[in-house]
């Protein structure tokens, strides 16, 4: 949710006209959903998580991609047929459509299917700045991968026992499970985690700016980068020092600020509305992406841009 509450108060500040039509959009679903009330924007965030397990379990490829690591291994990984990348492309195009009045059946309006994709996008615009959701390492202790450190076992602390758990935890710091709807106490602790992680990382810093600049087809170029030069650096059934923790935090803390700002940017695209500034107006940078050791066939739409 932090990365949606971002999102929410930067387009406050540049594109409050998106928010009324963002939520109108999101109605169709909200009463259906238990865990939406007066902050349906940001509570829908983890509707994507919340349906897994009643039905759309099929689904689940859209909140990862698993570029493979290969550390020191050498095997051949097939390539994904849907993922993270493809999913918020494809839920962009899908929500810019246009209407007619042809695709509208008794009892079926397109308004639902376009209140279940906005919110799979606001899920999936957080999951692709969580490093360990765009990698799989492949060594000689995992020949199949570790799916993203989901097997990259660490000792248990605070309940967290594995990689891909404590960067879901914020690496310690904001491990807090919101009750939904928010009550007043909750949104105003997603207001404070917002304003810090604005403050700290300004949308208009040279860094920032070339990051917003890049399409989301190179998005997960840069979890990938994160985390095998940052990320894998600990030892299984280890804790993690206080070096790694506080270099991880600073991570996190800027991921989930342009993570907010790029959901922002996307939902400004897709209801055309255009900004009182444009401080990412700058030239894009040339595609990058990482470079496997090993044998990897990519898939389809990934180094396009």
């Amino acid at each position: 949710m932090i990365t949606a509450r971002v999102a929410y108060d930067y387009l406050q500040e540049v594109a409050p006209e998106v928010l009324p039509k963002a939520e109108a959009l999101l109605k169709p679903l909200q009463s259906w959903n238990i865990h939406e009330g007066e902050h349906s924007f940001v509570e829908c965030a983890t509707f994507a998580d919340d349906i897994k397990d009643i039905g759309f379990a099929g689904i689940s490829p859209y909140h990862y991609i698993d570029q493979p690591f290969f550390d020191h291994y050498n095997t051949t990984v097939l390539p994904e047929d849907f993922n993270v990348t493809w999913a918020i492309t494809n839920m962009k195009k899908e929500l810019m459509k246009k209407h007619h009045a042809d695709e509208e059946t008794e009892g079926t309006k397109r308004s639902f299917g376009d209140a279940f994709n906005l919110r799979l996008l606001i899920h999936y615009a957080g999951d692709m700045h969580q490093p360990l959701h765009t990698v799989s390492r492949y060594a000689k202790d995992f020949p199949n991968g570790d799916l993203g450190g989901n097997w990259f076992n660490l000792t248990e602390k605070d309940g967290i026992n594995e990689l891909h758990a404590l960067w879901d935890s914020t690496v310690y710091e904001w491990d807090i499970d919101l009750p939904r709807p928010l009550s007043n106490e909750s949104w105003d602790s997603l207001t404070n985690i917002s304003l810090v992680l604005r403050t700290e990382n300004q949308v208009n810093s040279t860094r920032m700016q070339a990051d917003l600049a890049k399409p989301e087809t190179e998005w997960a170029s840069e979890g990938y980068e994160l985390a095998t030069t940052f990320v894998y650096n600990i030892t299984q059934n280890t804790l993690p020092d206080d070096d790694y923790v506080k270099g991880g935090q600073k991570i996190v803390h800027y991921q989930l600020a342009k993570g907010g700002y790029r959901l922002a940017m996307l939902l400004m695209e897709v209801f055309k509305v255009t900004p009182k500034s444009t401080p990412w107006d700058v030239p894009s940078t040339a595609h990058t992406f990482p470079i496997f050791e090993g044998t990897f066939i990519p898939p389809v739409g990934f180094f396009n841009s």
